[in-house]
């Protein structure tokens, strides 16, 4: 099922302001390009509880020892709070979103802002 036009609008204008630094440490030396941060927002794109979703997620996160930050996503006024997570491959973090009913997740890189579909509402009829 096709991501919905509505919700595609929105996702031309996510900003994303981290509190704190959300940057891995690389050695000065080091010519491996930095690895992926992974923005997960509840309440963007559906109608989740954020504080349900955000308690969950840093359940998660804690378990798997995963280095996560809050953030704050704006997306045309509207401001959610967010998590960064890193330290996780692409699959296991799309994995996560879909358990926790994202629609997408954030690819977060030194050069870019990803959108990355979970699947989730491809079951949703």
């Amino acid at each position: 099922m096709p991501i919905p036009e509505a919700v595609l609008t929105k996702l031309k204008d996510v900003v994303l302001a981290p509190k704190g630094d959300i940057h891995t440490t690389v050695l000065s030396n080091s010519t491996a390009a930095a690895p992926s941060r992974w923005g997960f927002v509840p309440g963007l794109f559906d109608d989740l509880d954020q504080d349900i979703v955000l308690l969950d997620l840093d359940k998660r996160s804690r378990q798997a020892k995963l280095t996560s930050h809050t953030a704050s996503f704006t997306c045309k006024g509207l401001e959610l709070e967010g998590r960064v997570l890193q330290g996780i491959t692409r699959e296991r973090a799309v994995k996560l979103g879909y358990k926790l009913r994202l629609w997408a997740i954030f690819e977060l890189t030194d050069d870019a802002i990803r959108i990355v579909y979970t699947g989730h509402n491809s079951r949703e009829r």
